[in-house]
């Protein structure tokens, strides 16, 4: 139920005479709050003339005589009447606008407010007046700005403002602020901070173009994880783009710089060490951190990274990881960690050497071919010694009786080291088993000694016997 003043001054009279609360608020039905407000509200107060006033009535009596003072001060200011053009009364409050609320400056001259808000709005950006305020209020909110460490915003400087007696508000402050290229550190600290602290971020080499034409050209890589009985293990694998091979693989129970620095150093086992390698992956935080930017640095591989959002600049990874859990991970139940990093182990297998590629022209070639080189060090070593073998028994076949001239544009197609030591070495008569017996132990010693030259720098710079 709602009262009216009247009714309610009733209550507070029946109230003032005695009658306790607790019946009151059960024949009105109203709690003892509401009834307690109105009596501070409603209560008569006798002033000196014997005539009572609610105390309402008292504060409506007060806030009438400070905007009767208002008035009285605005007429003193203006140059014009209330009498005068309708022009000359805007003009003239226009003045004033901002150090009066704009309900006073109205009553002031008697002028709708709506007529006086559209002439504020017509002349706001031709008029000089406005462009001194504006002006002001720019060196003013850069003082508090500065003040204050450059850590407020513009809802905050407004208070400041407001509390030293400016009466603006949060937009006009937003907009000087925006003009001025003021901005928050707390918004931006963080960026700034990341900024400074970070290497500079790589970029993107590949642009979604999948496609290299040498083994160790471009590598791709990712990180996946799989939930075993509540534990998640994580997967990070390298992909040679050539091939499409996996070149390392490494499982962990962290997704950590650790996991993506262990793989890539598996792989530069398996392979060596590459001129001219790229090394592209997404922007993780395990990728990007600095010690695996080092190590990178470290080994004269460039980096890309995929662009934000935009997962398909990584898709061969993708694809690898989507294989894997479609053709092995969803299709079996694995009860431990061993049984699961014993079937990842086959399956990668099963991967490189049996599974077809359908973007590969001749796929069985290419993963099986003598030029690709294998995981294990001692199978890199074989496939390269066969590769020079058969470079020796095709120069000692060919080219007998060949004059230097002729063979040496040959040799160096082929070798592409020295070309004098290699015509030297092609140009003698030699059994191929000696050869064989012979590249052999160079090579082996070689590589025990831990030589990172190419076996074709390593039988080109040696003196073989006459057979």
């Amino acid at each position: 139920m709602k009262f009216t003043d009247a009714q309610k001054k009733v209550i507070v009279a029946r109230r003032e005479k005695g009658e306790s609360v607790r019946s009151l608020c059960s024949v009105f039905n109203i709690p003892r709050s509401t009834l307690y407000r109105w009596c501070k509200s409603h209560k008569t107060n006798t002033i000196a003339n014997g005539i009572p006033f609610t105390a309402r009535e008292i504060n409506q009596m007060q806030n009438r005589i400070v905007k009767l003072n208002n008035i009285i001060a605005i007429l003193k200011t203006v140059n014009c009447t209330v009498s005068a053009p309708l022009r000359e009364r805007l003009v003239a409050l226009e003045t004033l606008y901002g150090q009066y609320d704009v309900y006073t400056l109205c009553e002031a001259l008697n002028v709708d407010r709506g007529t006086f808000y559209n002439h504020i709005l017509r002349n706001k950006r031709e008029n000089a007046w406005f462009a001194k305020r504006r002006e002001k209020y720019r060196r003013i909110v850069q003082e508090v700005f500065d003040e204050y460490h450059q850590i407020l915003g513009a809802e905050k400087i407004r208070t400041v403002l407001v509390e030293r007696g400016h009466q603006v508000s949060t937009k006009f402050i937003a907009s000087i602020m925006h003009e001025c290229g003021l901005s928050s550190v707390r918004t931006t600290a963080r960026s700034d901070y990341l900024r400074l602290n970070t290497l500079e971020t790589p970029k993107n080499r590949i642009r979604q173009n999948f496609t290299a034409h040498s083994p160790n050209q471009i590598w791709v890589s990712d990180v996946t994880c799989f939930k075993i009985k509540d534990k998640y293990y994580y997967i990070c694998v390298i992909l040679d783009l050539f091939s499409r091979r996996v070149v390392a693989y490494t499982i962990s129970k962290k997704n950590s710089t650790r996991l993506v620095t262990s793989t890539f150093k598996q792989a530069t086992i398996a392979r060596g060490r590459s001129h001219n390698l790229v090394f592209h992956s997404n922007r993780g935080s395990q990728y990007l951190s600095h010690t695996f930017q080092q190590l990178l640095q470290e080994y004269r591989v460039k980096h890309s990274v995929s662009a934000p959002g935009h997962p398909h600049d990584n898709s061969v990874a993708e694809s690898f990881f989507a294989s894997l859990k479609r053709e092995n991970l969803y299709r079996k139940e694995y009860k431990s960690a061993n049984a699961f990093r014993t079937g990842i182990a086959e399956y990668i297998q099963f991967y490189n050497e049996k599974r077809p590629h359908k973007l590969l022209k001749n796929p069985a070639n290419l993963r099986n071919s003598t030029f690709q080189m294998r995981h294990s060090r001692s199978y890199r070593v074989i496939s390269e010694f066969h590769f020079c073998i058969f470079v020796v028994s095709l120069f000692h076949v060919s080219l007998p009786g060949k004059t230097e001239k002729s063979a040496k544009p040959v040799a160096s197609r082929l070798c592409g080291y020295k070309k004098d030591h290699a015509i030297d070495c092609l140009n003698k008569q030699f059994t191929l088993r000696g050869v064989f017996q012979r590249c052999r132990k160079i090579l082996l010693f070689s590589f025990a000694k831990g030589s990172l030259q190419h076996p074709f720098q390593i039988l080109c710079s040696c003196n073989f016997p006459r057979s």
